[in-house]
């Protein structure tokens, strides 16, 4: 793999850390759950209740599998925050964290919010699959057939436009997942 290639994958990690950040520090965690409520009733409104509990459902599995079972979100928490015995403990101490805790965790669940979010675009994604390969069929073959014709006009289409276009679908997959 050429640094050219790598160039887009690692531009695109580097996205999702921002986007990261972004979340822990400006977005809170009330809003995140109202974004969550509405695009639950898009959802359910249009794609019918058996595809969109088919899509909620396979969110959640994912993200029970990747965050709760792993154990990623009780050490998240449990790193960050104390426990009710730990404050009881700290003699003369208990109340430095009453106003820094509730923000964390508020920025917490919007993190965690988010990442559940994303696991639910993903699966409407895959939910949209069947669909996009019925429209996909048609467009490779004319793509083909018009390589075809331009090979035999000796007509090559341009380097530069060719690498323009494979950076906008990847673009347009990373933004798909990132709005």
């Amino acid at each position: 793999m050429t640094r050219a290639t790598k160039r887009p994958v690692s531009i695109v990690l580097w996205l999702f850390v921002i986007e990261g950040i972004v979340v822990l520090l400006l977005i809170p965690g009330h809003w995140m759950r109202d974004v969550i409520r509405t695009e639950h009733d898009w959802l359910w409104r249009g794609m019918g209740a058996e595809s969109a509990a088919w899509v909620e459902h396979t969110a959640l599995d994912w993200y029970t599998g990747a965050v709760v079972d792993t154990g990623t979100l009780d050490a998240t928490y449990n790193h960050l925050l104390p426990t009710p015995e730990q404050i009881s403990h700290a003699h003369g101490m208990e109340h430095i964290g009453d106003h820094w805790f509730p923000l964390v965790e508020s920025r917490l669940d919007a993190l965690f919010a988010t990442i559940y979010q994303v696991f639910v675009r993903l699966a409407l994604l895959v939910s949209w699959l069947p669909f996009l390969t019925i429209t996909a069929a048609p467009a490779i073959l004319d793509g083909m057939m018009a390589w075809r014709i331009r090979q035999q006009s000796f007509a090559y289409t341009s380097p530069v436009v060719h690498r323009f276009a494979m950076q906008a679908a990847v673009w347009s997959c990373a933004v798909l997942v990132l709005i």
